[in-house]
């Protein structure tokens, strides 16, 4: 009896050794290949685009310039100033140039008065008791330039003619827009000019890339 107990332990133990070799197999071969209802891997693309255009931009900082009073009451002569902040910008890396063009009246330009039909005639230099009205510049800006006819000091001032525009400013790299110049803007009249109080002209400003 104890020799069949014997041999039935050692069946039992041989079945058991083959079981968990025949498991052991199963593991190995199920880390080798996906079971049903496993997640597998997939990939794709997407392109993104982005477009940046080509921009320039110009900000007066002082809508008007008051030049104040030129002949007085007394009847003395004075050299009216005003000043501002011109700013520019773009992103064109060639840079940009500004024109100054003023309406006035007749191709000199010039501050004119529509109820008494008189023009204080664009002259250079201003001077009290004699009509002169014109503009200066001036720049610390790195990379920015002003034309010679308008980078000027004291009474001397470049003309803001009607019809043409004159280069006054030039830049020569892409910038923010921030100040670029400093404009001024000056006159003087003859005191026998006709008393009124709408002597005027509108500047224009104008900045182009450079091609």
């Amino acid at each position: 009896m104890a020799e069949k107990i014997k041999k039935h332990k050692e069946i039992i133990f041989v079945l058991g050794i083959g079981l968990v070799l025949t498991i052991a197999g199963l593991l190995g071969m199920s880390g080798m290949m996906a079971l049903p209802g496993s997640v597998s891997a997939a990939t794709d693309t997407v392109a993104v685009t982005a477009t940046i255009e080509s921009w320039i931009s110009v900000n007066i900082i002082q809508a008007t310039l008051p030049l104040g009073v030129l002949v007085t009451s007394a009847g003395g002569s004075v050299i009216g100033s005003a000043t501002t902040s011109v700013q520019v910008g773009t992103n064109d890396t060639d840079g940009w140039t500004m024109t100054i063009e003023g309406e006035g009246s007749g191709a000199a330009g010039g501050l004119y008065s529509t109820i008494e039909t008189h023009l204080i005639g664009t002259a250079t230099p201003v001077g009290t008791g004699v009509d002169g009205y014109g503009a200066q510049a001036t720049t610390t800006e790195s990379g920015v330039s002003i034309n010679g006819a308008y980078d000027l000091t004291g009474n001397t001032v470049g003309l803001i003619p009607q019809g043409s525009s004159p280069d006054i400013a030039s830049g020569s790299a892409a910038r923010a827009l921030s100040h670029a110049f400093t404009l001024t803007v000056k006159a003087s009249s003859a005191t026998d000019n006709p008393a009124a109080n709408d002597y005027g002209d509108t500047i224009t400003l104008t900045a182009t890339v450079i091609p």
